[in-house]
Formats: structure tokens, C-alpha cells, sequence
């Protein structure tokens, strides 16, 4: 075929296959459209007329009009497909490709490479972007687009039964099932087939999903239940040999039930103790307590308690202090002055021995206590937060495998993820699993389910890139409906939004999300730096990692936040700078592909060749088919200037093309 004509979804003429389409009045669209879809491609000039124009004043003219728009373009690209006399209008069929038709063809006569043809398709409703308006026109285009419709869906579903008989990849199986889903949202056929292409690849937990999502839609729409068959499509898969974990009944135990598996730590902050009686040194103490409280809470993974509200007069109006969790920490301080300074002692304790963790002295002088204040209160309130959080991670470490709760399946999911091994990703995957199973609603589970597949793109461990990236899209539609302010989960999704899907304004809005939910969220500030270099703004995102470093001071896998550091610096053309964080990083994690290329561009930017050439060397047993040509096709787009810095680095420090 010579030419093509994209009739389902947004309209676009091909005059010569593979050329862009040229832009074309609403109704010349419509008429080839009529022809396209008329049964030989043959319609009278009256019929159009009286379709298109039934209210103007001179409809032949118009249609004339029309005519030599189409004439132009043809004679402009040296394309024959359409005729006109004097009463009649042609398109030749037998040289033209259209949608519609393929689809109708399929429904009557099924052909497994024509219907592959209208899946790679970008289709939509007939004519979606095509306004004309009139009664004529909107009966014709309301017949056609029902029956193209029902055409496109046969042909999906014929599709679908095809691939069932020769045994298809699931991957296959799941492209044609979402097709149909775009169709009919609730077509059990096709939510069967995503489910059971799902449980095809041993993953439960995107077909637990889909079953979700399925069921949801049914009962808001319908009001009804699954079928009995698709029910037990979930019955199939041995969790406990999936999770590779103790069995359903340990983990469901009294110390791991869901009704306790997302119990908070809770973090209760004293009333400060003072050795003064004056009222600005009172009023200063009690500011800064109220700071402090105030940027602690802002982190959602912890419960902060009031230890004054819970032993002044106030407290009888909540539940009975005994019922309530027990104190996992115990933020208290004592004030000092003398006759010019404030000092206040902040100490972290451990809620059952009363150890003391961590402790910061805060001094100012009396004039300045209350610009200086509210600074110290939110860097006290940074590291008390990330030392609880290490020991958490600490404490999940420790913790006997069949007690782990679902936090702490996370935590050392968390752990074990950034050593980046194929091994270390799949325990990861397990341990995020086993949390799911432990509480099926848990968010940031989910999200760092999600991230880890980005982990498994970029490494190179997963192929099926569809596949993952339709998972990746349902992890991150059901966390979001679950936890819709969770500051981790919403730079989580940013950061996939641009590395996965190349969204990168949408990213940009997930991580002024999380910031607004938590000011002091680390991942929000790294991810969204990683985002600004591919957006070319490499400066910016230095500064962006600066802060990151400042609201995690204490980072347990610093070498990932380090690779974005090598990059933007490498971006701004601080070579000499991303060639000591590069090394640092391969020190530290040899297997993190994503730091190789950077250190590979800086060190060809150096002219340092035979660093370079060890480098690639040793990188290619990671990644055999590295190469220009790769990076162009699988790095996140970035700006034409950063990726021709880019690039020039890495054919001068030898890379192939």
C-alpha cells in the first residue's frame, strides 16, 4: 500500500506511507472518511453535498473547493489515490490503507497480520477529532461509528481466541486484552485474558489488581459480582511457594495480622523542661517545640503523640492511654540559659528502655531566638526523623524472618533493592510481595513494587517492557487511589512518570505533590533532580541533590542520589567532578549499570582514553550491546544541547556507534 488513511481515533492522511500528514479543513477529512468507508470507495458529488453542506448557501462550490485541496496535496507528493468528475468522487481501494476497513475485513474474514496491524494502531473512536456539525452528517458519522466500533471489537476478540489456540506469549495475549479494554471497559473476556496472562508470568499481585479493578467497575456500573470463573482464576497460583516466604497461617499470626501490620512507630514528644521563669525564655521553648512537632508530622510513616496534650487537663477527652500502641521513641529537651544564650538539649530515646539514640544541643543568642528558631527546629526535626528511620531499618534487620511486618518487609525490601544484583532484586520483589499479602492495601508497598521494575528495566533484567510498563501503571493507579498524600509514594510515581514514561511535566507535578505533603521528603528532592537533568536544567538539579543530601544526612544507600550527582555534573560540563563520584559510586556498587555511562562520557570529555576503554570493557560484561545507538534508544529524552554533550563524551572516550 501506497498511502494511508487513519480513520479510528484522531484522523491522518498519509498521502505517501511514512510522510507526516498534512493538515486539512474538517470537512475535506470528512469526505475522504465517506469514501474511505462507502463500499467501493465510490460516492456521488450530490450525496456529499447534501451530507456536508445541507445549510449553505452554495454547497457545490464548497465541495469544488474541497476537491482541489485534496488535488494539491496529491500533485504536491506525487500521489494518484483520488479521482473526481463531474459527478462522481473515487478513492482507489485497492492502493489505500485504511483502519476502518481493516477492521471490518477482520471481523468477516479474520486475518491474525491484518488485526496486528490495527493493534500497533494509535485507535480511538471514528473520526474523534473530526466537528462538522449538521443533522445529516452526525446521523451518517453515529451509524458509522457503531458499526466500526463493534467491527474493531469482533476483530480484537477473534484476535484474542487466535492467540489462545496457537498458545501466544502472554505478553501478546495482554496487548490484545487492553485493546479490547479500550473498547468496553467491562468486557469479562478480556479482564480473563489480562488475569490469566498475569498469572502466566507468576505475577499474583498485577492480576490480584486487575481482579480489583474489574470487580470495582462491575459493581459500580452493574452492581454485580465477578462470575464464578474468573473468581477462581486467583485460586491457581501457591502463594506460599511464590512468596518463598513461611506459610500463609505464620504470617497471618498474632504478631503479623493485618489488623496490626501497618501500626504506625509512634514518636512521642515531651513537654520541654526549663531552667528559667522568664516568659520570652518560656514563650522561645515553647516555639520551638512547636516547630519541631510541627516538621515531624509532616512525615506520614510515623504517629507523633503530644506528651503535653496527654498529661494536662485536656487528655481526658481521648481514648484510655493504655489502649493506645505503645511508644516506639520519646523526643524530649531541656533548656539552659544564662544571661545571653538559649540552649536547648534535644534528645531522641527508645521508647521501652529509655536508651538515649541521638542527641543535638541547639544554641542561639537571646536577641536572635526567634529567626533562628524555626531553622534549627527543622534541621533537628531532619536527622531525629532519619536516625528513627535507620532504626527501623535496623530493627527490621534484626527481626526474626516469620515476625516481620508488612513495614518491615518493606524496609528491608528497601535495604536490599539498591545493591541492584539480579539476586538482590528478587529478594526485594519477594520481601514487597509478602508485605502485600500481609496488607493488600499497603501503598507504598506498591510503589516500591513499582520502582523496583524501573530498577529491572534499567538494568537490563526484563525484556518484556510492555509488560512491566502495564504493571508499573497499575501499581501506581491503585496506590494513588489508596494513599493519595503519601510524600514517598508520589515521588516514587514522579520519578517513573520520567524515567519509564517520559512525562516529565507530570512528574514535575507528583513532586511539588509530595513536597507540599512533606518539605523535607528526600526522595522528592533526588528524584525531581534526576528529572531537571533530563529536562537540560543539570544546574537546578545540582542543587536540588544538595538539598536532598541535607534532608537525609544519613543515607543507607547513598550510591544512587551519588550516580544522579555524577550526572549533573557531567550535564553541566563539571567533568572533573562526575569522573570522583562516578568512581566513588563503582567502588562502592559495581553493579549499578546507570553510573557507567555518565563516568564514561566524563572520562572521553577528559580525553582520559585508556581509563575510558577499561571502563567499556568492563561495562560490556554487564551489557553487551552498548553502544551509541543503545543510549539513543533506551536513555530518557533529554535536551538536543545535554544530549549532544552527551553523546560527543562517549564517542570520544570510544564507544561504538
Amino acid at each position: 500500500m501506497s498511502s494511508r488513511l487513519y480513520l479510528l481515533g484522531h484522523f491522518r492522511w498519509e498521502p505517501v506511507e511514512g510522510e507526516p500528514s498534512p493538515q486539512l479543513r474538517q470537512k475535506t477529512m470528512a469526505i475522504l472518511a465517506m469514501l474511505a468507508l462507502s463500499p467501493s470507495g465510490v460516492l456521488r458529488r450530490q450525496k456529499i453535498a447534501d451530507v456536508l453542506w445541507e445549510t449553505g448557501k452554495d454547497p457545490k462550490a464548497s465541495l469544488r473547493q474541497a476537491v482541489k485541496e485534496i488535488r494539491e496535496i496529491e500533485q504536491s507528493v506525487g500521489s494518484s489515490i483520488f479521482t473526481a468528475d463531474k459527478h462522481y468522487l473515487k478513492l482507489d481501494l485497492n492502493t489505500l490503507w485504511v483502519d476502518a476497513r481493516l477492521a471490518s475485513y477482520c471481523a468477516k474474514q479474520f486475518d491474525p497480520s491484518l488485526a496486528d496491524q490495527i493493534l500497533q494502531c494509535d485507535f480511538g473512536e471514528l473520526l474523534m477529532d473530526c466537528a462538522v456539525e449538521g443533522d445529516a452528517f452526525e446521523e451518517w458519522l453515529l451509524i458509522e461509528r457503531s458499526r466500526t466500533e463493534r467491527d474493531l471489537f469482533r476483530s480484537f476478540e477473534l484476535y484474542l481466541d487466535y492467540t489462545r489456540e496457537h498458545a501466544a506469549s502472554s505478553h501478546k495475549s495482554r496487548h490484545i486484552a487492553s485493546a479490547l479494554l479500550r473498547i468496553n471497559p467491562s468486557d469479562e473476556q478480556a479482564h480473563h485474558a489480562l488475569i490469566q496472562s498475569y498469572l502466566s508470568d507468576n505475577n499474583r499481585s498485577a492480576a490480584v489488581q486487575q481482579f480489583d479493578r474489574y470487580k470495582n467497575d462491575l459493581m459500580t456500573n452493574f452492581g454485580e459480582e465477578p462470575s464464578a470463573e474468573i473468581c477462581a482464576l486467583l485460586d491457581k497460583v501457591d502463594i506460599g511457594q511464590k512468596l518463598a516466604v513461611a506459610s500463609t497461617e505464620v504470617l497471618r499470626s498474632e504478631n503479623t495480622g493485618p489488623e496490626s501490620s501497618l501500626l504506625r512507630p509512634v514518636i512521642e514528644i515531651c513537654q520541654f523542661q526549663t531552667n528559667s521563669i522568664e516568659t520570652d525564655v518560656e514563650y522561645f521553648s515553647q516555639v520551638f517545640r512547636a516547630d519541631l512537632c510541627q516538621q515531624i508530622s509532616c512525615n506520614r510513616r510515623y504517629s507523633i503523640r503530644d506528651g503535653a496534650f496527654l498529661t494536662d487537663g485536656f487528655s481526658s477527652g481521648i481514648s484510655n492511654k493504655s489502649e493506645q500502641p505503645p511508644v516506639s521513641y520519646i523526643v524530649r529537651a531541656t533548656v539552659v540559659t544564662d544571661a545571653q544564650n538559649i540552649s536547648i538539649l534535644v534528645q531522641l530515646l527508645e521508647g521501652s528502655s529509655t536508651d538515649i539514640l541521638w542527641m543535638k544541643r541547639v544554641v542561639c543568642k537571646k536577641w536572635e531566638a526567634l529567626q533562628q528558631l524555626q531553622g534549627e527546629a527543622i534541621q533537628a526535626a531532619i536527622e531525629l526523623i532519619r536516625f528513627v528511620e535507620l532504626q527501623e531499618l535496623e530493627r527490621a534487620n534484626h527481626t526474626e524472618e516469620v515476625r516481620l511486618t508488612a513495614r518491615q518487609c518493606v524496609s528491608r525490601a528497601r535495604l536490599t533493592m539498591f545493591k541492584f544484583t539480579p539476586d538482590a532484586v528478587q529478594t526485594a520483589e519477594k520481601y514487597l510481595l509478602r508485605a502485600l499479602l500481609i496488607e493488600p492495601k499497603y501503598a507504598e508497598a506498591m510503589a516500591w513494587l513499582a520502582f523496583l521494575r524501573s530498577i529491572e528495566i534499567g538494568q537490563g533484567y526484563r525484556s518484556d517492557n510492555f509488560s512491566v510498563d502495564e504493571e508499573i501503571r497499575a501499581l501506581m493507579q491503585r496506590a494513588n487511589e489508596l494513599s493519595p498524600n503519601d510524600d514517598n509514594v508520589l515521588s516514587i510515581f514522579g520519578h517513573l512518570e520520567a524515567f519509564v514514561h517520559h512525562d516529565f511535566k507530570g512528574a514535575i507535578e507528583y513532586f511539588d505533590r509530595a513536597m507540599k505533603s512533606n518539605p523535607n521528603c528526600a526522595y522528592a528532592w533526588g528524584f525531581k533532580a534526576i528529572t531537571l537533568c533530563y529536562l537540560g536544567q543539570s544546574d537546578d538539579a545540582l542543587a536540588k541533590l544538595e538539598r536532598c543530601r541535607q534532608v537525609m544526612p544519613f543515607d543507607p544507600h547513598p550510591y544512587y542520589f551519588d550516580t544522579a550527582r555524577c550526572i549533573a555534573s557531567m550535564l553541566s560540563g563539571h567533568f572533573e567532578e562526575a569522573v570522583r563520584l562516578g568512581k566513588q559510586v563503582l567502588r562502592n556498587s559495581p553493579n549499578f549499570h546507570a553510573n557507567y555511562r555518565p563516568l564514561i562520557s566524563s572520562l572521553g570529555h577528559l580525553n582520559r582514553h585508556k581509563e575510558a576503554e577499561q571502563l567499556i570493557s568492563k561495562f560490556k560484561e554487564y551489557q553487551p550491546d552498548f553502544s551509541v545507538g543503545w543510549h539513543l534508544k533506551n536513555y530518557p529524552p533529554l535536551t538536543e544541547d545535554k544530549n549532544d554533550l552527551y553523546i560527543t563524551g562517549l564517542r570520544k572516550a570510544g564507544v561504538g556507534e
